[in-house]
């Protein structure tokens, strides 16, 4: 239960992170992923070293093929981050929200590609039920979800990425900001950032500071809780956050909902209701094996 509860509560805080950027909407999303970025390694750095894993950081450090990749991570993260807090911040928090539901499908569909693995009906009648969704939606508003497809494969390949090279996500986050930094002074220095967020409003460093506490606790919440939990458990409470996004988009932004969303959403919420049961067979039956 104290798991659960801690994997609730980390996703969500995700899930009401648009609230939070909403408050520094005049500031550029450039602006608030590079403090983001600065913050958050003011909180994880220590508390990397406090804990006790600073071998373990100087071990990935000292490691060129982890390096590189955890190099690809903090690049993809980072996209992720800018993609969402730009929508968010012009007012398409719903496409960021239908990204996020399309993520686990997507993670899937790379799990199909990459490691080949085995698929039931359900998980491909899933695919195919999402897939139907944003091709309605391209059809009949004349595009593609851009915003939604991107926030999925940037986090997906993020996913990935993560299966490729297991790094506790404390070290891996702490490595990742670390890698990101020399990019971060270089823009901060170069543009004049400082002064550029000073000169709108003192009090949005503030929330950008928070927006580093916010990653770190999240993160912390999310880590400490997946270790108490059972995977199906952990599938389950992942759609708590895009819901959360959904709902703040349409009861707090009042962001319109053309009946081409609404029939792409309801397909995608079909998708992951089949998804979910393939899921939870599959653990029934993982937990039946080992019982044996």
């Amino acid at each position: 239960m104290y798991g659960t509860l801690l994997i609730i509560t980390a996703y969500s805080l995700w899930g009401f992170f648009p609230l939070y950027f909403r408050q520094m909407s005049s500031v550029s999303a450039m602006d608030i992923l590079v403090f983001r970025t600065l913050f958050a390694l003011l909180h994880v750095l220590p508390l990397t070293l406090a804990c006790g894993k600073g071998n373990e950081l100087f071990r990935q450090l000292a490691t060129p093929r982890n390096l590189g990749m955890l190099m690809v991570n903090a690049l993809l993260v980072s996209v992720n981050w800018l993609i969402f807090i730009v929508l968010v911040n012009t007012g398409n928090t719903l496409q960021a929200s239908l990204g996020y539901y399309i993520n686990p499908l997507l993670t899937v569909f790379l799990a199909l590609l990459v490691f080949r693995e085995r698929f039931g009906k359900f998980r491909w009648a899933s695919i195919g039920v999402a897939a139907l969704g944003v091709l309605i939606f391209a059809l009949k508003v004349g595009t593609l979800p851009w915003g939604a497809l991107s926030v999925a494969v940037t986090f997906g390949l993020y996913g990935l990425m993560k299966k490729i090279c297991p790094t506790d996500s404390l070290t891996a986050l702490t490595i990742e900001t670390l890698l990101l930094t020399p990019f971060v002074f270089f823009y901060i220095l170069f543009t004049g950032s400082v002064q550029t967020v000073w000169a709108v409003d003192p009090r949005q460093f503030l929330w950008l500071f928070g927006c580093g506490t916010l990653t770190a606790l999240t993160l912390l919440l999310y880590g400490a809780g997946a270790l108490r939990v059972k995977l199906s458990t952990l599938g389950l409470c992942q759609y708590i956050t895009p819901t959360c996004h959904f709902l703040t988009a349409v009861l707090v932004f009042k962001e319109p909902m053309a009946p081409a969303q609404w029939v792409c959403f309801g397909l995608i919420w079909v998708a992951l209701i089949l998804f979910t049961i393939d899921s939870l067979r599959n653990e029934d039956s993982k937990s039946t094996f080992r019982a044996e």
